[in-house]
């Protein structure tokens, strides 16, 4: 009988969007397509298309598992102030990028992004300019930028699972599973920091997983009491599939482990 251990990091390989796989050479593809037709089209008046998000964490789900997953593309406009140039009119630049190169694909606008549907993947553009202090700005809104770094969590993340014993990003796979199977109570990068910053300590995958839902918050910011649900409900099922498993009952915890996870 395979230990739930064992099932459990089987199920977070499976969950996982190998670059060499089908779907994952498909992605590398269109971004490389994607990044040349951009540098084709605007030319100078770009600086660089960066891809960042969860495709360069090793979190992404493939598409069977999160019919929602995406792609994140940075496309930075060679300004160097942010007062050079308005959000909306930098992404209505990027719809008009996807109207001439993509006329048959699904693309529109969504804040702050443009997305272009290509083979079933969304790939979200996001406008953005990089100061001359190095600072890093996307919209915030039609009218206004905030700051971030694309890819300074994916070194925390790195670095997480570095420290306890590389079990960090599956658990984070198998609960962005849960995640999207029920609706999304959690934003995924939320989900992903929350996870990032608790202690795994000697943890194998099995007792990180369970550990990790027991300290998940039911109450963030913007939970709905649906929301809410949908996390006590997760709690309740782990704690019978425990219950199941200190008893020897193999069968009833699966039937449990199944109420959480595709297995």
């Amino acid at each position: 009988m395979i230990s739930l251990n064992s099932q459990l990091t089987s199920l977070a390989s499976k969950y996982y969007l190998s670059p060499s796989s089908p779907e994952g050479t498909s992605i590398s593809r269109s971004v490389s397509y994607l990044t040349t037709n951009l540098n084709s089209h605007f030319g100078s008046s770009i600086r660089t298309t960066t891809r960042f998000g969860s495709s360069t964490r090793g979190t992404i789900l493939p598409r069977e598992y999160d019919q929602e997953s995406d792609i994140d593309l940075m496309v930075v406009f060679n300004y160097s102030q942010i007062w050079e140039a308005n959000p909306r009119s930098l992404r209505e630049r990027l719809l008009n990028f996807a109207r001439a190169n993509y006329p048959r694909s699904t693309f529109y606008r969504s804040r702050p992004v443009v997305v272009i549907e290509l083979d079933h993947i969304q790939y979200d553009l996001v406008p953005a300019i990089i100061t001359g202090y190095g600072t890093t700005y996307i919209p915030l809104d039609d009218s206004s930028w905030q700051v971030t770094d694309p890819i300074g969590f994916n070194q925390t993340l790195t670095d997480a699972n570095v420290q306890y014993n590389s079990v960090v990003k599956p658990i984070i796979r198998l609960l962005k599973t849960w995640n999207s199977r029920v609706g999304f109570p959690i934003q995924p990068y939320a989900l992903e920091q929350e996870i990032a910053k608790m202690n795994f300590a000697g943890d194998n995958v099995e007792k990180g997983f369970f550990w990790a839902i027991d300290h998940l918050s039911e109450y963030g910011m913007g939970y709905s009491l649906y929301d809410q649900q949908r996390l006590r409900s997760l709690k309740t099922n782990a704690e019978k599939v425990k219950n199941a498993m200190a008893a020897g009952n193999n069968a009833t915890a699966q039937l449990w482990l199944g109420h959480i996870l595709p297995l």
